[in-house]
């Protein structure tokens, strides 16, 4: 594990700027109009209710902690591939630069969620990698987006392995 090598010339470069923009800027938007609702509800005037002003409070809050969550990929999301190693990122504080030789294992985990009472299903593809020294790392992607960059990656790792 070393710090970020700026002389490396980087083959694939991965990060959170894809689609990021819309949804975080959607999500945002939602969220400050429903705490302005909330906050307009708590007003002591007629017709004003404060479960109604809970409810929005509630929904709210779920959006901001989703924009908070889209901002973190959007701006700190960093997964860089060269030819020795890889940088790896996925918030302000952990950013390490790894050699294809410093990881055990490598994988990709899919989650399938469906909801209660609802035929719909949503997969979420994340890739692991496990360090020799036990430490394991996990990030969730696009598959449709950077699915050939991530195989890329697993193939550099097993191939060092």
């Amino acid at each position: 594990m070393e710090k970020f090598p700026e002389a490396e010339k980087w083959d694939y470069k991965i990060d959170g700027k894809t689609y990021g923009l819309l949804r975080m800027t959607v999500t945002g938007a939602l969220a400050a109009f429903f705490l302005i609702l909330a906050a307009d509800q708590l007003k002591p005037e007629p017709n004003k209710y404060p479960f109604v002003a809970l409810v929005f409070a509630v929904f709210g809050a779920q959006l901001l902690w989703s924009f908070a969550r889209l901002s973190v990929r959007y701006f700190c999301l960093k997964i860089y591939l060269g030819r020795e190693g890889f940088y790896f990122k996925t918030n302000p504080l952990n950013g390490k630069y790894y050699k294809y030789s410093d990881v055990a294992a490598c994988g990709e985990e899919t989650l399938v969620s469906r909801r209660i009472h609802s035929a719909e299903t949503h997969t979420y593809s994340y890739f692991t990698f496990t360090l020799k020294n036990g430490e394991r790392k996990k990030v969730q992607f696009e598959k449709s987006v950077h699915g050939k960059e991530f195989d890329r990656l697993k193939k550099r790792i097993n191939a060092n392995n």
